[in-house]
């Protein structure tokens, strides 16, 4: 904690001028992954991509500001210089909207698939999209996207104990849906009290933290917003319940 704080007070006395595109994405996609809320230096990163034209960077730093804007969306306020009444992170989205538009034809599924959750971030917030956002495009990002989870779905040994003890308390148990509307993979779907159960092993959060990645939150908000019932499991939580427990809730 004490060398991030240390890491943001330098970046902060830059010159946001000095800050080149990639830079400042790598930043932004840092921040957000780590899922740091630090307002005073997202505001200068604003400042500074403001001032870069939307095609400088090129689609993968387009892609990174994208999927970082959509899981700190709620804490962009902090870091807003518009009047107040205004959307708080509307000049951010507007330059990463242009810069999108300059290289979505260049993007692979993997960016394709980080401009998919800012999509979807607005959707559910109910943020109209661009013009350059049209069907077409929306379907591609979500194609991708829906393609990257069923690539990196996997059943651990945690979800796959989780689940057991749900199908012996007799819930109709679905694992690795893909929820067609958007792509996500959800781990543990019971389809009559319209849940999803996320399984979060340690890879869901910092390292020996119980700080949750900006991805694992992002989802979760996605999952909550889409009108589901959310359960997470802690892989803390399920390892201190008792075997003789579970199998007696089994």
């Amino acid at each position: 904690e004490d060398a991030i704080r240390r890491t943001c007070r330098a970046l902060r006395s830059l010159d946001p001028g000095d800050l080149d595109p990639q830079s400042i994405a790598s930043t932004f996609h840092s921040l957000a992954t780590l899922h740091i809320v630090t307002a005073p230096l997202y505001r200068h990163l604003c400042d500074a991509l403001e001032r870069q034209p939307p095609g400088a960077g090129g689609p993968q730093a387009a892609a990174n500001v994208a999927w970082s804007v959509a899981v700190m969306r709620p804490f962009l306020d902090l870091a807003s210089n518009l009047p107040e009444g205004n959307r708080s992170d509307q000049r951010l989205l507007d330059w990463v909207w242009g810069a999108v538009a300059f290289h979505f034809a260049d993007m692979d599924r993997s960016c394709r698939s980080q401009v998919q959750q800012l999509i979807l971030s607005c959707r559910i917030d109910g943020t109209p999209l661009p013009d350059s956002i049209g069907k077409a495009e929306e379907e591609a990002c979500r194609q991708a996207f829906e393609e990257n989870s069923s690539i990196l779905s996997s059943t651990s040994t945690l979800q796959a104990d989780v689940a057991r003890v749900l199908r012996n308390l007799k819930y109709d148990v679905e694992e690795e849906v893909i929820e067609e509307s958007t792509g996500y993979s959800l781990d543990i779907y019971l389809p009559k009290e319209n849940m999803v159960v996320e399984v979060d092993g340690p890879f869901h959060y910092c390292r020996d933290s119980r700080q949750p990645l900006g991805s694992t939150v992002l989802k979760h908000r996605h999952v909550r917003g889409m009108g589901y019932v959310l359960i997470t499991v802690p892989y803390w939580d399920w390892a201190v319940t008792d075997v003789k427990e579970r199998d007696t809730l089994a």
